[in-house]
């Protein structure tokens, strides 16, 4: 698939699967370049999924936990009802728009806050450490207290492998969650990875 920042693209429509993994980044990220963001997390994959209309094309397309209403995150027919950022409206505006059209064949993932080991100066425990340093960091600083799910990027592979056959139905489009169950506070989170590293 090869695409510009206006969207255009072109791709191999007889695909076996498209995995549609790219997007706007994080919510920093959304909030700094918001018209890119809503090209990569909106404006293509809908594109694509509409382009694959009266095709066999399998497409996997992920979602975040953050359009979940907090009280149910593991709930992936829960909505928040006012999003609390760009990259979270987004993606919302996304999930719509792809269950109104309905394809069969199409996988929304949910999924929670990703890290994993292969690049840990760019995901959360890298951040951590380049800001705050190594020491007794989660009892002298304050970190917010919002609730995510931390999904470690090898589990996320292996259970969308494991679970192939379910995540996709040839008549509809279907919504799934796919982090561990439950949820934590970003403070403690951070205090977790640390201990982990």
């Amino acid at each position: 698939c090869k695409f510009s920042k206006n969207t255009e693209f072109e791709f191999n429509e007889r695909a076996d699967v498209i995995w549609y993994c790219l997007g706007g980044g994080s919510v920093e990220d959304a909030k700094r370049d918001p018209e890119l963001a809503r090209a990569f997390n909106l404006t293509l994959p809908s594109k694509i999924a509409y382009r694959l209309k009266h095709s066999h094309t399998k497409m996997v397309i992920f979602s975040t936990d953050y359009v979940a209403d907090e009280s149910a995150p593991s709930d992936f027919t829960s909505e928040v009802v006012t999003p609390k950022s760009m990259y979270a409206k987004h993606k919302l505006e996304l999930e719509k728009s792809l269950l109104r059209l309905n394809r069969g064949n199409i996988a929304v993932v949910r999924v929670g806050s990703l890290y994993g080991t292969h690049k840990p100066e760019k995901t959360f425990p890298g951040k951590i450490l380049r800001n705050f340093g190594y020491g007794d960091l989660p009892y002298k600083i304050k970190l917010p207290q919002n609730n995510v799910t931390p999904t470690p990027t090898k589990w996320l592979a292996g259970m969308l492998l494991n679970n192939w056959k379910r995540l996709f139905n040839d008549k509809c489009t279907l919504n799934h969650h796919c982090a561990p169950n439950g949820y934590t506070t970003v403070h403690d989170w951070a205090k977790l990875v640390l201990q982990d590293l």
